[in-house]
């Protein structure tokens, strides 16, 4: 699970990178467009998938599974530039920077701790059901 929060953490840090290279860069562009921080947190969380290997899962298929998940992990802010920066809209560079954070942290959220939170909570409750004698939920 620390992991899991360490990923959280990274992947909702690093479109700051590539946002601040371009505000600097490009002060003259409207919009930060997706691709640069689709490659960061792609090459990101692949460094992150070779240095760490034994620490995503106790089974082969868990590390497959969480491996796979950093790599779609990456293609999130595609989804944030097409869905949430209409053309008709302009927002300022922190704001588009912030958007694209936001989206990376509930996305991680969402679909990788929420799950376990989830189970462990189910898990303790049916646990505590049994020990009084009453009937699993």
């Amino acid at each position: 699970m620390a992991f899991k929060f360490f990923t959280l953490l990274i992947n909702g840090l690093v479109p700051l990178i590539p946002a601040w290279f371009i505000t600097n860069s490009h002060p003259e562009a409207a919009v930060i467009k997706p691709w640069p921080i689709v490659w960061t947190l792609l090459g990101v969380n692949v460094l992150l998938i070779l240095i760490a290997w034994k620490h995503l899962g106790y089974t082969r298929r868990q590390r497959e599974t969480e491996a796979l998940m950093l790599i779609v992990n990456a293609f999130v802010p595609l989804a944030t530039y097409n869905w949430l920066f209409p053309a008709e809209t302009q927002f300022s560079f922190p704001m588009q920077i912030l958007l694209y954070c936001s989206m990376q942290v509930v996305w991680i959220v969402s679909i990788e701790i929420a799950p376990d939170w989830v189970g462990r909570i189910r898990q303790r409750k049916s646990r505590g059901a049994s020990l009084v004698g009453q009937t699993a939920l």
